[in-house]
This record gives structure tokens, sequence and C-alpha cells, in this order.
């Protein structure tokens, strides 16, 4: 009796176990509450050169790049607190206040969550720079991850910027 106790203590635990969320695969971002897959040939931008890039006071926390900062992905967490249902309504003010840009805004679900791409065309001194903005929350918090190219290599990075922002996964 005691050993079919102990075979069935030992089943219970082992189909427990099987039962528990599999840690996401990639990279890190939002403080580890997020996972991407950030395209091999991309490189962690140090400090000086995130602040340099994104003097802005609301600039992101971190961010990856190549072609010498000319595309990158970058991660902002914002303290922000945003009531359940209303990232879309977020999602539509950012597309007004992005209005000369011509902004298309389209709804996604990203591991299961309710996302907002914003993409649009921006001028700079040195041309135009094609921007992807994937809106969405974690822990109730409006988190935002960035896809950027100049127009002269979004050719050959833009669908692995969008394959990059489509392979986030949160932690469960």
């Amino acid at each position: 009796m005691l050993n079919k106790t102990i075979f069935l203590v030992f089943a219970m635990v082992l189909s427990l176990a099987g039962c528990s969320e599999p840690e996401p695969t990639g990279t890190k971002i939002f403080g580890g509450t997020a996972y991407i897959e950030i395209p091999t040939e991309f490189t962690l931008m140090p400090k000086d050169m995130l602040a340099a890039k994104y003097p802005q006071p609301n600039a992101p926390q971190e961010a990856y790049f190549v072609e010498e900062g000319k595309v990158s992905l970058a991660f902002s967490a914002t303290k922000n607190t945003l009531p359940d249902g209303k990232l879309g309504e977020v999602a539509n003010m950012m597309k007004k206040q992005f209005a000369p840009f011509n902004p298309t805004l389209e709804a996604k679900d990203i591991d299961g969550r309710k996302a907002y791409l914003l993409t649009m065309n921006t001028p700079t001194a040195e041309g135009t720079i094609k921007n992807i903005m994937l809106l969405t929350t974690i822990s109730g918090k409006l988190v935002i991850a960035t896809f950027n190219s100049t127009e002269d290599l979004a050719g050959k990075y833009m669908d692995v910027g969008k394959n990059a922002l489509f392979s986030l996964k949160f932690k469960k």
C-alpha cells in the first residue's frame, strides 16, 4: 500500500510539473517581463549612443542596432497606468499626435495580448525614417517596442524588424 501511495504522489508531482508555463525564449526586455527574438546581427546599443539617438525625457530604456544605428529596435516601459480596455484609445490618440506623418494603425494579437501597430514615415535632415511602433501593456502599464530604419536600408530590414516585433512573448 505504501509503494502505491508513493507512486501516486510521484505521478501527481510529475503531472503538475508538466502544467507549469515554460519560460519564453529570446532576449529579455521590459525588465524581464517579456522576451523578443533579436536578430543576431543586432547589438545592444551603448548608453551614450542611446542618449544621443533618443535625447527626449521618455527615451527607451534599451535598444539594439545595426548599420551604425541607422536601423534599430528600441523598448520603452512607461510608468503610465492604463486601465483595461483603454489601449485602443491611447493608440488612436497617438495616431492623431502623429497625423502630420500619415500614420496607419492596426490592431494585432501578440502572444495572446491586444496590441496596436502604428506605422509611419518621419522626415529627418538625413532623409526619411520608416517607423513601426508596437503598443501593448504589461502589468497595467503602457509599453512600446519600436523598429526604425532609414529609407535606404528599409528594403533589407523592414521584414526583419516586423518579424522581431511579432516574436514578442510575455512572461506568464
